[in-house]
């Protein structure tokens, strides 16, 4: 198009990715700062939520005053916080560059979570050696040692519910499987919606009356392509690092203009070659690379 783009590398080590902040950002030195200092906050205040959930309800019901002052930055959207420190729309579209891996812009996502992910990126990444297939099959066999059975191509197709209105097992293709636990792992609306049966729906009535609050309902949806690229002489050079690309610093009206109207670019785009970040890749995928 003509028009230069510029380049933001992300640092593995945190005062290095501070320093190269404060270098393209001069002005905003006092900003990027209390950034990463509201980062830090973001990190030491999730365990008072995890341990939180631990205590029985009624516990629960008694500290939640305490969590909700101790979790103050959980209970801040990621813009209005970051429009406390600073004016600059430019230096907060490259600190929110993150947006897309939890999937909720800045300007309804909680700060907590943004501080949350960019601590997670401290100190780098890490692939599996082999692929992401490795990770399955480890925990497949500590699974099975422990007595437990792993299923594929098994959908579930509703949630068994008992007189008492407990979750007792899940209906798999006509075949009932009972647990003494279900944990559903497909996300709020799918299991309120179509796993609970629907003669037993009004038992999560406030579930379901909270996925439609506005604070609830999300504006993004994500879509995956998996390319697959010829590379048999090995000259393409991929990088081993993700990358994020988006038409502008401000993500909020790139969602908008995606929303209103589908043939504006895209709001973001990750890009990640898994045939780079494998050393072992090549050896199982002679002269193809995958994107």
């Amino acid at each position: 198009s003509g028009v230069e783009k510029e380049a933001f590398p992300m640092h593995e080590d945190i005062k290095t990715q501070i320093a190269d902040m404060k270098a393209k950002f001069p002005d905003e030195r006092t900003a990027i700062d209390k950034y990463y200092r509201y980062v830090r906050i973001s990190q030491s205040q999730i365990p008072f939520h995890f341990v939180s959930m631990l205590f029985p309800r009624f516990l629960s019901t008694l500290l939640r005053p305490l969590g909700s002052s101790f979790l103050w930055i959980f209970q801040q959207t990621t813009l209005s916080l970051l429009n406390s420190i600073t004016s600059n729309k430019k230096l907060i579209g490259v600190l929110t560059y993150v947006w897309g891996d939890y999937g909720e812009p800045p300007s309804t996502s909680a700060f907590g979570v943004q501080g949350l992910l960019v601590d997670h990126w401290k100190g780098g990444a890490f692939y599996p050696k082999g692929g992401p297939e490795v990770i399955p099959r480890r925990m497949i066999r500590v699974i099975e040692k422990a007595g437990g059975k792993v299923m594929v191509r098994a959908p579930v197709s509703h949630i068994l519910v008992n007189d008492r209105g407990a979750a007792e097992g899940v209906c798999v293709k006509d075949v009932e499987v009972f647990a003494r636990k279900v944990v559903s792992s497909v996300g709020a609306p799918l299991t309120f919606k179509q796993l609970v049966p629907a003669h037993v729906r009004h038992l999560v009535h406030e579930q379901l009356e909270g996925l439609h609050a506005p604070g609830m309902t999300s504006r993004v949806s994500l879509t995956s392509m998996f390319v697959g690229i010829k590379d048999a002489a090995g000259e393409l050079q991929l990088p081993k690092s993700n990358l994020w690309r988006f038409p502008s610093y401000d993500h909020d009206a790139n969602v908008t203009a995606f929303r209103n109207d589908p043939a504006q670019p895209f709001p973001g785009l990750f890009i990640s070659f898994s045939s780079a970040k494998d050393p072992t890749y090549r050896l199982r995928h002679p002269g193809k690379q995958a994107a």
